[in-house]
């Protein structure tokens, strides 16, 4: 039987060796993420980190948005955000063996992953500034060439969505999955679309999650893997930080959340109101990929991102007094 990984290995290992100079003594490979695979190098050059992209995953047709997002996340690099240095060949960040895999060399960044909803407040704090900073350089130009990859659907559009849903799932659904998807339809019926009037559209990292960023014990060591930013809206970025890394058993930790926005106004200026806004604007674009089945009958992030729809559907009507009225030291709700 043909080891595939190993081959892909093989031909990144050979490639890296030839275009940088340098031995590669030593790998050991890390499970995280979807399809792509990859790996921590020990070389004659000091330890790099290897991704490699899967062709199902990202298809070159793909790549420009691709080059885009890591020319963005070279320019934090410069600019000393903590995110990993991308080592480039004649100018390209993406890499290719002779067998057409791709693949990206960064350097690799020390520090751990912490659980979902297990911040602490001075690890939050930090990465409220540091994403200040990363929305702050990203976004210091208007980009009138920047196409949205998603705009704020109308009411009809939601309900839209929500019926062809309805209609494809509701008869294999479980009882309980019909009833947060009920409730789903209950608060788009109800929702005023004009709160998002204010959104303001920008790039973003879109993918803020518990996997892609390192602490070390008391403040934060990186953020990694920039391949989703994308044309947006910024403020997605506040509320998926958020939900992930406070919300804990069903409890949103509002000591750390405070400590998220402390940070995050040493350079930015958000509010509790616009909190509430951004966790309603993600409400609106990823309750339709994590409220089904699937995603809770999988482990791992799938199961976590349906959960925090859960939270919020039932909380929805709450998040107001959630926000605006618990002390920072009074637990949660």
């Amino acid at each position: 039987m043909i080891d595939v990984k190993s081959i892909i290995l093989g031909e990144i290992k050979e490639t890296i060796e030839k275009i940088f100079s340098i031995r590669v003594t030593g790998y050991a490979e890390i499970n995280k993420g979807l399809l792509n695979l990859k790996w921590k190098f020990i070389t004659s050059n000091g330890i790099l980190f290897i991704k490699q992209y899967n062709s199902e995953r990202n298809p070159s047709s793909k790549e420009q948005r691709l080059n885009t997002a890591l020319s963005f996340q070279m320019k934090l690099s410069e600019k000393d955000i903590r995110c990993p240095h991308i080592l480039t060949f004649k100018g390209d960040a993406i890499l290719s063996t002779n067998q057409n895999i791709r693949f990206i060399v960064t350097e690799y960044c020390n520090g751990s992953l912490i659980h979902a909803g297990k911040i602490n407040c001075n690890q939050s704090y930090d990465l409220g500034v540091e994403l200040a900073k990363v929305h702050s350089i990203i976004n210091n130009q208007f980009d009138e060439k920047a196409i949205p990859t998603w705009v704020v659907p109308s009411k009809a559009q939601l309900i839209a969505e929500w019926n062809e849903n309805w209609l494809f799932t509701n008869e294999r659904n479980t009882e309980d999955m019909n009833y947060f998807l009920k409730l789903q339809r209950e608060i788009f019926e109800n929702i005023d679309i004009n709160i998002f009037k204010g959104c303001k559209q920008g790039w973003a990292h879109s993918d803020l999650w518990c996997d892609n960023v390192l602490f070390y014990p008391d403040s934060l060591s990186a953020i990694l893997d920039f391949d989703r930013l994308q044309y947006i809206y910024p403020e997605l970025d506040i509320a998926r930080a958020i939900l992930s890394f406070a919300l804990d058993n069903n409890c949103l930790r509002m000591n750390a959340v405070k400590a998220f926005l402390d940070g995050y106004n040493q350079i930015g200026n958000i509010s509790a109101d616009d909190i509430i806004r951004s966790l309603k604007l993600l409400y609106c674009l990823e309750s339709f990929w994590w409220l089904r089945s699937d995603s809770f009958n999988r482990e791992g992030p799938p199961k976590r991102f349906a959960d925090e729809m859960v939270w919020l559907s039932v909380n929805w009507l709450n998040l107001e007094s959630i926000l605006r009225e618990r002390r920072a030291d009074s637990g949660c709700l």
